[in-house]
């Protein structure tokens, strides 16, 4: 059986109006596309977790504040959009293997680094297995008023040298030779040498000096603890390096990035951008 985890940004918010800090799994037993059904795998050790917990959360309160998976109400789960964008284009890939294959959709928080680690480890042990497949669902920049993050720099590292723009700073800021896209561009590329290092706490610093509005930068986190994890437990095993559970070298693994666009070249405070970006995890 071949396994897809999908892991997306959430933007579900609690009464108070924050976001959610922990992982959530779906509630559906399968997820319907217009190319066919995706049954979920709730054989998964995931679920089993999952429902594990809930059951002693009705008598134990202290276990609500463990940062453990917890399952999506229906309403939620209809309401999110970031897995649905992923969903259609599996099936399409897979569609000759429909009935062979079985997701485990995972909604991902807002994380603290320590959470990340911690949802990272128990997604190692899957990550490991060659009958998985992870897919990590995020746009990366989200540039213009609407979006609240405006920031500029005409170095080719951006956050050595970041400046954030209003209607009156615009003017006497921007370098005529590097425009607001250019920028955006170096913004994103700069994530992706930190994302590339496959160090968690890279991509992190990187946020932090940028503050970058990259939607799925929890999900991406995940997946680098996950890998740092690995990568570690298999380099541990000297023994056994010409026989590492995925092929590379002796069992390290590479990030690469594919394909990069935004849904506009602006040039004005008044537009906005969002960019996408295509990246492999082999």
């Amino acid at each position: 059986m071949f396994r897809k985890f999908a892991c997306g940004a959430t933007s579900f918010m609690d009464e108070l109006g924050s976001q959610r800090e922990e992982c959530s799994l779906t509630s559906f037993d399968e997820w319907e596309t217009p190319l066919g059904n995706l049954i979920v795998d709730k054989d998964s050790k995931l679920y089993s977790l999952l429902y594990a917990l809930n059951n002693i959360m009705l008598l134990i309160k202290e276990l609500v504040e463990k940062e453990e998976f917890v399952r999506m109400t229906n309403s939620e789960e209809e309401d999110e959009h970031s897995l649905e964008m992923q969903v259609p284009f599996l099936a399409h890939v897979f569609s000759s293997k429909l009935a062979e294959i079985k997701i485990v959709p995972i909604v991902v928080g807002n994380l603290s680094s320590s959470s990340e680690h911690r949802y990272g480890k128990v997604l190692s042990e899957y990550l490991s297995n060659e009958e998985n497949f992870f897919v990590v669902s995020s746009d990366f920049c989200h540039w213009g008023s609407r979006f609240e993050y405006m920031a500029y720099s005409a170095d080719p590292v951006p956050s050595s040298k970041l400046t954030f723009l209003n209607s009156r700073s615009a003017s006497t800021i921007i370098d005529p030779e590097v425009r607001i896209f250019q920028s955006i561009s170096n913004l994103d590329h700069e994530a992706f040498d930190s994302i590339m290092t496959k160090t968690n706490s890279e991509f992190r610093k990187y946020l932090r000096a940028t503050k970058n509005t990259i939607c799925g930068r929890h999900a991406i986190s995940v997946l680098l603890a996950a890998t740092e994890i690995l990568e570690s437990r298999e380099s541990q095993k000297t023994a056994a390096t010409s026989s590492s559970s995925r092929p590379g070298n002796n069992g390290q693994y590479s990030i690469a990035f594919l394909d990069y666009s935004k849904s506009s070249n602006i040039t004005s405070i008044k537009d906005s951008s969002v960019s996408y970006a295509a990246g492999v995890l082999y």
